[in-house]
């Protein structure tokens, strides 16, 4: 049994959860696009709380990006 307060167990949570790691990753590349100097670690390093997941999606969306430049 998942632990009390884990969101991938509550639909209302989870959902609440992957909208806003989806706003803080449009964040994250939308400061790349726009020329702003920012690693993904320095940007992980403000939402300590998300890094992990927020990791795991930069990563993936890099990769993808970096293959459609090919």
């Amino acid at each position: 049994m998942a632990p009390a307060g884990d969101p991938s167990q509550d639909p209302v949570e989870g959902s609440a959860l992957e909208e806003r790691l989806g706003e803080l990753i449009n964040n994250f590349f939308d400061r790349k696009q726009a020329g702003e100097n920012i690693s993904p670690e320095d940007f992980l390093a403000q939402y300590p709380e998300h890094a992990d997941q927020l990791r795991e999606n930069i990563r993936g969306l890099d990769l993808i990006g970096n293959i459609g430049q090919r």
